[in-house]
């Protein structure tokens, strides 16, 4: 088993060029974003459980390039999955039910 992030303003925050493994993670309750990933960060995020948390559950930015895989992401107070600027990824077998607003979230500034 993974490690419990729950009730945390932010659970898990992720930048620069950082490229993590993150797996089997409960990242829960949070007051704001689930998990927050920017800069040109990558890094792979398998079967971790994003859900219920104020802000959106994943939240990935900048240029940021990540890997979400076989999780579950749900129950959030606002999207799903937000990706905002120029951040790209890979979404594969993924769990997106019962948030709020959508359930993936796309836009670029202008």
């Amino acid at each position: 088993p993974g490690n419990r992030m729950h009730l945390n303003g932010t659970g898990l925050e992720v930048k620069g060029s950082a490229q993590p493994i993150v797996e089997d993670n409960d990242v829960s309750h949070n007051h704001q974003v689930g998990v927050c990933i920017g800069g040109t960060a990558r890094g792979e995020f398998k079967d971790n459980v994003f859900c219920e948390n104020l802000g959106p559950n994943v939240k990935v930015g900048m240029s940021a390039m990540p890997l979400l895989f076989s999780n579950t992401i749900s129950g959030g107070q606002s999207h799903g999955i937000v990706f905002s600027g120029s951040a790209k990824g890979t979404l594969l077998k993924n769990r997106i039910q019962h948030n709020t607003l959508a359930q993936v979230y796309i836009y670029m500034y202008i």
